[in-house]
């Protein structure tokens, strides 16, 4: 029989906390661990209740129910009442309710009366920092949850009406329960899709604490409900109960209040919670998974699901080529590609030979890919101006644009032969000025890679190695007898091939840090699911970790494009690799609008956009993050990686959050120059530096501007010599 799951209830001797336990236990049949505070008799006969009432109820199965004391708002009692809790149970944790929070009764509409700063501090302690502290050492054990069961990790958090509605018992009791609701969806955000993250926030519930209100402000919120009752704390329990058992809602807060309409829609094997606030309170963002992935947690950080020490094997390559040069290179040669040759290095005889051998359509359809290529980075490097500015007379600043000397250009092969790398790596480099590009290839099975060399050779590559993988990057980074150093190394590539280059950026740079091809569609109810399902699996190809998502505002087109991707894998010659991909990396989600859409697309800064909309455009305008977009049907992300003309050396792993791809511009220094021709202007230059460098304490640089205002303005220093 499988463990029972176990869930953590904090402040939970009483009121709500209390019958949220019982559900746990007695309606979910869970293991609970009670946190209280100060009232242990009351906690212990607590447990013995629930205990003794799931014994009633079930005559098959067991759990059981701890207590723990803790105070919330004690940042060391929370990590250790986590560590306690999960350590009872094996290490398991799998619900986390966190039910602490504090005020003191104000009058809320007397400013006076709420600016008392001890209230502030403990109400954002209880009310805000504790729901983080909880959720951070909570965090491992709810991951390693969502291993066990997809979905099923939950953190559920009571706040209050009060922070969404001004209202309640304080000012800083509102303030604090809004910023704790937040604090809720930036935790959802951050943990999906491990961790499902959701607040309930109720209004004034008739317990030990509700009671404490004076009677007529009761009686005025009681009259503001629609339904003119109060909810109870049943109601509430329901609510919890829903975020825990469903997998598919995250970011959300719920009113429990009469003054709220409260509905489920399920559909197509998820659930989502629609809320009509009685008020124009801001709509949360709705997220609605139809296809998780199913690697989730530190299984999607790893290479194909590999332990290899990726960095350790990449550290000792690089070591040893440093060291042993040309003899290294060799040796790692035969060991990873099982190529040896006379010379890394193809003769001039050895191109046209490749030239003569391939087909020219191949040679044509080259030739065409690159001239696209070619009129697009003319364009870039036409966009970069430089420039001489006269800011005073005789005080000129000027831009320039200075190619890099030396350029390496890694072509990956591999499981399939990138020869469109090549257009976009050494092309790229040739257009912004570079003088010398190295370009290094793998070989293809023993044997030379044809089109791959010949789209290399186009590209205008100066020298051209037959050679792969860390020991390429390795040689070009720090040069051999016989490979030249570079100051620069561009090119996509494996695993080990990325982290070559991070290992080496500083002693030379590289183009970006690289990981897996990602792909992401928007689309909407205009979209065709074919086309989606076949977009989407064109990019799952590339490899078993490739991230391919869709976010659409139709369930339908959502489910129809599933359904289509098991079809097409059932005849796509890469299925061994795209269906894996798939399987593991592959998402669907639903959202309410396109607008909604278009932020999530933005949270994920995903590699490839594609936009299948009826406006594809309005993208544009609403996205920020993304390496590169693809608007509307006619277009696709195979275009941008073959053929059409842009670079498809792009960002991954959100990186296209503060950098954009490769492209001309990444070949090129922009340098500036200054030049002071007037007496006047030096000298006036040279107060206002030695007056600026004092503030910050450099003498020295103060000295330098002094001199000038000593020679061209007479002005008298004691330092300087008369």
């Amino acid at each position: 029989m499988p463990q029972a799951k176990v869930a953590l209830v904090t402040a939970a001797s009483s009121g709500l906390g209390a019958a949220i336990a019982r559900m746990l236990a007695v309606d979910l049949g869970m293991n609970v661990v009670i946190n209280f505070n100060s009232n242990a008799s009351r906690a212990e006969h607590l447990a013995k209740s629930i205990q003794d009432e799931f014994n009633a109820m079930h005559t098959k199965g067991q759990v059981s129910i701890q207590f723990i004391q803790a105070d919330m708002c004690d940042k060391s009692q929370v990590k250790s009442l986590v560590t306690d809790a999960a350590a009872r149970f094996g290490g398991r944790l799998d619900i986390v309710i966190s039910n602490v929070g504090w005020t003191r009764m104000r009058n809320f509409s007397d400013l006076d009366d709420n600016i008392d700063e001890d209230d502030w501090d403990r109400c954002f302690t209880a009310n805000v920092k504790s729901h983080l502290w909880l959720f951070h050492a909570a965090k491992k054990y709810l991951e390693e949850s969502n291993l066990r069961d997809a979905g099923a990790a939950a953190f559920v958090s009571t706040a209050s009406l009060a922070g969404v509605k001004p209202s309640g018992s304080s000012v800083p009791y509102a303030v604090t329960k809004s910023a704790q609701i937040h604090l809720g969806r930036c935790l959802a955000t951050v943990a999906a899709p491990s961790i499902r993250v959701n607040t309930i926030s109720p209004g004034i519930l008739l317990t030990e604490w509700g009671l404490s209100f004076p009677p007529q402000r009761l009686e005025l919120a009681r009259k503001s409900n629609k339904l003119d009752r109060f909810a109870t704390v049943e109601d509430v329990v329901q609510q919890v109960k829903t975020f825990v058992v469903s997998k598919s809602v995250t970011g959300w807060d719920v009113c429990s209040s009469y003054s709220m309409i409260l509905g489920v829609t399920v559909a197509y094997s998820h659930c989502r919670i629609s809320l009509l606030p009685s008020y124009h309170a801001k709509a949360i963002m709705t997220r609605t998974y139809v296809k998780r992935p199913a690697a989730s947690g530190a299984s999607r950080t790893k290479t194909n699901g590999s332990t290899v020490d990726v960095a350790g094997i990449v550290k000792g390559v690089i070591d040893t080529v440093r060291q042993q040069g040309d003899g290294a290179v060799r040796r790692y040669s035969e060991q990873f590609d099982k190529w040896s040759p006379v010379s890394f290095e193809l003769s001039k005889e050895d191109i046209e030979q490749v030239i003569a051998e391939l087909p020219e359509q191949v040679i044509q359809d080259i030739k065409t890919v690159q001239a696209n290529v070619r009129k697009f980075a003319e364009a870039q490097k036409d966009s970069l101006k430089e420039f001489e500015l006269e800011m005073a007379p005789g005080v000129l600043l000027g831009q320039k644009n200075n190619p890099i000397d030396s350029v390496g250009a890694y072509i990956p092969g591999g499981r399939y032969p990138l020869l469109a790398s090549a257009h976009m790596t050494i092309l790229t480099a040739k257009v912004a000025g570079v003088r010398n590009v190295v370009a290094c290839t793998p070989p293809a099975a023993g044997k030379l890679p044809l089109a791959t060399v010949a789209a290399m050779h186009l590209a205008g590559a100066d020298q051209i190695f037959i050679l792969g993988g860390i020991q390429a990057i390795a040689a070009m980074a720090v040069g051999t007898e016989t490979i030249p150093k570079v100051d620069f190394i561009a090119g996509p590539g494996n695993a080990f091939v990325a982290e070559a280059k991070r290992q080496l950026f500083g002693e030379i740079g590289i183009d970006l840090f690289a990981g897996p091809t990602e792909v992401l569609i928007v689309a909407d109810e205009t979209a065709d699911p074919y086309i989606v399902a076949t977009d989407l699996l064109s990019q799952a190809e590339h490899g078993p970790d490739t991230p391919a998502i869709l976010i659409t505002t139709s369930e339908d087109l959502a489910k129809r494009t599933i359904e289509y991707c098991d079809q097409q894998l059932a005849t796509l010659k890469t299925a061994a690799v795209a269906s894996v991909s798939w399987q593991n990396f592959g998402e669907v989600i639903v959202t309410d609008t396109i607008d909604e859409a278009y932020q999530v697309a933005d949270e994920f800064a995903s590699e490839h956009v594609q936009i299948l909309t009826a406006n594809p455009r309005d993208a544009l305008t609403k996205m920020q993050h993304y390496g590169a977009l693809f608007l509307g049907p006619m277009t696709c992300v195979s275009f941008g990686d073959k053929c059409i003309g842009t670079n498809h050396v792009l960002p991954t792993k959100h990186a296209a959050r503060y950098t954009g791809g490769l492209w001309v511009g990444k070949f090129l220094r922009t340098v500036t120059y200054q030049e002071v021709t007037s007496a006047e202007e030096s000298g006036k230059l040279g107060r206002l530096c030695g007056r600026a460098a004092r503030v910050e304490l450099f003498e020295g640089h103060a000295r330098s501007g002094d001199i000038r205002a000593s020679l061209y303005l007479k002005d008298k220093f004691d330092w300087v010599k008369p």
